[in-house]
């Protein structure tokens, strides 16, 4: 389902472009999000990226993405987002579930989150990388996806604005055309970015303290 996008928390993207030589291949710019797409290394998927500045404060925009138990409500396809906090860390051991298009079997990730918060630039880069863990065992009713290296970055433009770069490498894994998860993908990046501002809009966001004074 397509989420309607609130007012006013988009911003021109007039200089938000890829660098030259970077391998990015720019194909939208629609709805204030900027898109782009690579081939991924060793497969006949697309890794997409998508770019925007958003009407939001880093800190509540932080508040929002770190609080699994909302990335259901937001996150494009996904459907179920288990979460363990690895003790000692910043680490997030994640499983996430998301509802592929009839006929496509539904897909499962099993991830290590990392977020690192920069200071001297203001950023917070988010990173996923695909792991194996006893606690969530293969099984039939899903299809397992690996992903090379994901991951989101949120950087303070001023007070009340973001810049957004979300970046999706995955292979989805299985009997699964290359045209169709494409076709996913290539939205993927947009519909998560308006998805992230829709639940915002919404309110009750705590803002993340590790950004105060920013």
């Amino acid at each position: 389902m397509r989420r309607v996008l609130p007012p006013m928390l988009l911003v021109s993207l007039a200089s938000s472009t890829a660098s030259a030589g970077d391998g990015w291949v720019q194909y939208s710019e629609k709805d204030d999000v900027t898109s782009y797409s690579q081939s991924l290394e060793g497969s006949n998927m697309l890794a997409t990226r998508g770019v925007a500045t958003i009407h939001v404060p880093l800190c509540q925009a932080m508040g929002l993405y770190l609080d699994t138990t909302r990335a259901p409500n937001w996150v494009n396809l996904m459907v179920r987002l288990d979460a363990t906090p690895i003790a000692g860390s910043t680490d997030v051991l994640e499983h996430h579930i998301y509802d592929m298009p009839w006929p496509v079997s539904d897909r499962e990730f099993v991830f290590m989150r990392t977020t690192h918060w920069e200071d001297a630039t203001k950023t917070v880069t988010v990173t996923y990388h695909s792991v194996e863990d006893a606690k969530y065992p293969h099984n039939d009713e899903f299809v397992r996806g690996i992903d090379h290296g994901s991951f989101w970055k949120f950087t303070v433009v001023d007070a009340t604005h973001t810049r957004v770069e979300a970046v999706a490498m995955v292979d989805p894994q299985g009997s699964l055309p290359s045209w169709l998860f494409n076709s996913v993908q290539r939205a993927w990046p947009r519909d998560s970015i308006h998805g992230l501002l829709a639940e915002v809009a919404k309110g009750h966001v705590t803002p993340r303290p590790e950004c105060a004074g920013w």
